[in-house]
Formats: C-alpha cells, sequence, structure tokens
C-alpha cells in the first residue's frame, strides 16, 4: 500500500528548530568555526566586487530592475533575489 502521508516542508522545520537553539546549545568550537566562516565569506564577497566579472554580474542584474536591497561594496540598489544571486556569484567564482 502506498503511503499518502504529506510531509511538513523541510525548510520550516529546520527554522523552527534554529529559532530554539540557545548559545549552549551550540558548542564554542563550533560558533568559533562558523563565525569564520562568515568572516570569510564576507571578505571574499567584498574582495570579488573588484573583479571585472562582478561589475558584468552587477549590469545584468540591474538590467531586470532596481531595488533596496544593497550588495557587500557596490553601490547599486537590488531586489532581494538579485542581491542574494550576486553574492551567490561572487562566492561561486571564488570556489565558495
Amino acid at each position: 500500500m502506498k503511503d499518502t502521508t504529506v510531509q511538513e516542508p523541510i525548510a520550516p522545520v529546520l527554522a523552527g528548530f534554529v529559532a530554539g537553539l540557545g548559545d549552549g546549545d551550540i558548542p564554542a568550537d563550533i560558533r568559533t568555526r562558523a563565525s569564520h566562516l562568515i568572516l570569510d565569506a564576507t571578505g571574499i564577497a567584498l574582495a570579488s566586487t573588484q573583479y571585472d566579472f562582478a561589475h558584468r554580474t552587477l549590469t545584468a542584474l540591474t538590467s531586470l530592475g532596481s531595488g533596496s536591497e544593497r550588495v557587500i561594496g557596490m553601490e547599486a540598489g537590488l531586489p532581494l533575489r538579485d542581491a542574494v544571486m550576486m553574492i551567490r556569484c561572487s562566492g561561486a567564482w571564488a570556489g565558495l
């Protein structure tokens, strides 16, 4: 017999789990490592703005429309979707 149980989407389940965590629930070495990874990704995003690919990507995304969300190191405002895409592209080209 086929299982027809509808499962809750994973994103709200994970969000609920994370929202319920306190500082003591995450080991100190894991928090430190996460902080280093966030700083590294921020530095790469900032450094990536100096390369031609970043400006080409920004030109392409701004041709789709402008918005109020800022991208690290860039002057243009983008819609949230496009700002996330810009950051993700910078990370992908940098090997993240």
